[in-house]
Formats: C-alpha cells, sequence, structure tokens
C-alpha cells in the first residue's frame, strides 16, 4: 500500500493521502494489532510533515521563464515574432536510431549509468508522453495510431 500511495500525485485537490500513509506507517498498523477505534485513539495520525513539492517547484520556475523570459538571456535580442512559419526540425528517418536511456542503461549497468546522469550539465526531463499517453492528460486526443506514425521521428530526435 505505501509505494503507491507514495507514487500517486494530485495537483490543486484536498486529499487524504498524507493522513493514509501516515496510518500504513504505523507501528500499531503494521503489526495489525489496531482496532475499529485506532484513529479515535491515535492524534499522532494527524501530524504530517512538511511536503516537499518538487514538480510544483520545476514548473513555477518554468512558467516564470515562458512568461518573462529566461534570466541568462537577457540583453540578447528576442527574435521577430510572430514567426511566419513554425519550425519543423529536419529528421532524416533512413538514419539509425540512437541510443536511448535504457540502451545506456543495460550498457552502463545501474552505477555506470547514474554516474553519467550526474555528469550531464544541461537538465534532463524524461517525456513519458508515449508510454503513458492513456493514462494522462493526453488520453484521448493522442491516438494510437498517431504515435505509431511519430515514433520513427520520435526516436531519432531523442537527443
Amino acid at each position: 500500500m505505501d509505494r503507491p500511495l507514495r507514487k500517486f500525485r494530485k495537483r490543486a485537490l484536498s486529499t487524504n493521502l498524507q493522513f493514509l500513509k501516515t496510518v500504513i506507517a504505523h507501528p500499531l498498523f503494521l503489526s495489525g494489532e489496531c482496532a475499529t477505534g485506532f484513529v479515535d485513539i491515535t492524534p499522532e495520525l494527524f501530524n504530517f510533515g512538511k511536503r516537499r513539492d518538487r514538480v510544483t517547484r520545476l514548473l513555477k520556475f518554468l512558467d516564470e521563464i515562458a512568461v518573462n523570459g529566461n534570466p541568462e538571456m537577457k540583453g540578447r535580442a528576442l527574435p521577430a515574432l510572430p514567426i511566419a512559419a513554425p519550425i519543423k526540425p529536419i529528421c532524416d528517418i533512413t538514419s539509425p536510431i540512437p541510443k536511448g536511456s535504457r540502451v545506456r542503461f543495460k550498457e552502463l549497468g545501474a552505477l555506470g549509468f547514474a554516474q553519467l546522469m550526474r555528469d550531464q550539465q544541461q537538465v534532463l526531463l524524461t517525456d513519458t508522453t508515449m508510454r503513458d499517453a492513456h493514462q494522462s492528460l493526453v488520453s484521448t486526443r493522442l491516438c494510437s495510431h498517431d504515435m505509431t506514425r511519430i515514433a520513427p521521428n520520435y526516436a531519432r530526435m531523442i537527443e
């Protein structure tokens, strides 16, 4: 029960997730000796630790950059807007597919892959759209046949 509760994320809505996590981690609950009055006689179940909401902080940072621009770009000339035509990346569909994270992980092993990630200077993001499309906000907006059509291009543009 602990792992699914820790992985569950919900933004902007009140939930009882913190309470549930506290209950299932309590020694009396773990021992199986608690009774139906457990919640009534255990006030510490309502003492919640401060949540580390790193995702919201990252999204706020990206939002700030999108709205106000990146401070590191201060003084540089902005591109003329609006852009007349959308910029479409060039993708050679006949080129070999570059090694992705999974292949690198299998080649380097857990420790080698972790070191590779730590050595990166740029921010690394994992796009799970193709994996989780039908379990996320793009559900009903991204059909399987659309994913199949874009997959060859997507695989070659991962870096």
